[in-house]
């Protein structure tokens, strides 16, 4: 009998230890992945939470079309082009021209991908940084869930 009463306290610490994480998880996402977050109204503000030095760490498969869905994606974006130079001072201040506290980059669009399980959609942006030397530009990701900006990447374009 003694066995049968511990089974119901051992259940509940196994319990205990995977629901925890999982509920952390829930809140953490919950607060990360906000349906009302304005992605350019932060940047504004100065705050740079959603934008990650690097690439997107994950495998994308690039789009051969333009589908509507595309075309409004893009349209937010570049509603705030100037923001995406305010995006390239915050992480690259030592970039600025010595004439120019803070150059303007002219963002093009490049094409859109999908991560490898589909459900995000990117779309990258790039300008050409003048005079070219090192490297030929900034790029930046931004990944899109349900037609929102989740997050963005941003990275210097190697010469090719």
């Amino acid at each position: 009998m003694k066995n049968c009463n511990t089974i119901p306290k051992t259940l509940n610490k196994l319990s205990f230890v995977f629901l925890f994480p999982c509920i952390l998880m829930y809140l953490s996402s919950c607060t990360l992945y906000n349906k009302n977050y304005d992605w350019a109204e932060n940047i504004q503000k100065g705050n740079y939470k959603i934008v990650s030095l690097g690439t997107y760490p994950y495998t994308t498969s690039q789009i051969r079309y333009e589908a509507q869905e595309f075309i409004k994606l893009r349209k937010e974006i570049e509603k705030s082009n100037e923001l995406l130079s305010k995006i390239v001072h915050h992480f690259y201040p030592e970039e600025e021209n010595a004439g120019d506290k803070s150059p303007r980059y002219n963002f093009k669009y490049k094409f859109a991908a999908t991560d490898s399980f589909g459900n995000k959609i990117i779309l990258r942006y790039f300008a050409m940084k003048v005079p070219i030397d090192e490297f030929a530009g900034y790029s930046i990701q931004f990944i899109f869930i349900d037609e929102k900006v989740h997050e963005a990447y941003l990275f210097k374009t190697p010469l090719e």
